[in-house]
């Protein structure tokens, strides 16, 4: 049986030193599809990304997943959505976490440390109501304690997602982080 849930995002490689990206499907722990574009341009992927499309059909003329994580790219994002249509797409809340974390500099962590506990517990909320309103807090904390620099801005980039990460609540099963296919992926990269 295929995964009803899809993980997909781009590994930036090269070959023979120019720079592709290797579009990569996974689905229930493993690889399903990988192919690569030239470019991260809604014609190059989707050429990509068809590839598994077209290979999943000899298996399975009728399949769609019913959901699809993925970063939040707008060129994936919009490939998915053209080869995958009524297939509802989940971001990847970890996406989020990570533009954080990257702007956390040294005099910076201690907001940074509150900011991403605060951050988790939202994501650990149980139900959409509980996660809007922790992420509604969230906002008002930052607003609050946070001095205007990169990291408020990427916080708040994170609340203003609120109802994109919100999708997930309505999918049983589904990923709500790309961290499967961030590990598998870390076997595409060379030693």
């Amino acid at each position: 049986m295929l995964p009803e849930h899809l993980i997909v995002d781009e590994h930036h490689d090269k070959l023979n030193g120019q720079k592709i990206y290797l579009a990569t499907t996974v689905g229930g722990d493993c690889f399903l599809g990988t192919a690569a574009s030239p470019s991260i341009d809604f014609e190059h992927l989707t050429n990509a990304y068809e590839v598994f499309k077209q290979e999943v059909k000899c298996i399975a003329d009728d399949y769609k997943p019913l959901t699809i994580n993925t970063d939040g790219f707008k060129s994936t994002l919009k490939v998915m959505e053209h080869l995958f249509e009524n297939t509802t797409l989940i971001r990847c809340f970890l996406h989020g976490i990570l533009n954080i974390d990257k702007r956390a500099t040294k005099q910076l962590q201690p907001y940074a440390t509150v900011l991403l506990k605060k951050a988790w517990t939202a994501y650990k909320a149980e139900n959409k109501q509980s996660f809007a309103q922790q992420m509604r807090r969230l906002e008002e904390w930052i607003l609050l304690h946070l001095p205007d620099n990169p990291l408020k801005k990427a916080a708040l980039k994170l609340c203003l997602k609120k109802e994109e990460y919100m999708t997930y609540y309505d999918q049983i099963d589904c990923r709500r982080t790309s961290n499967m296919l961030d590990r598998l992926m870390k076997t595409q990269k060379k030693n």
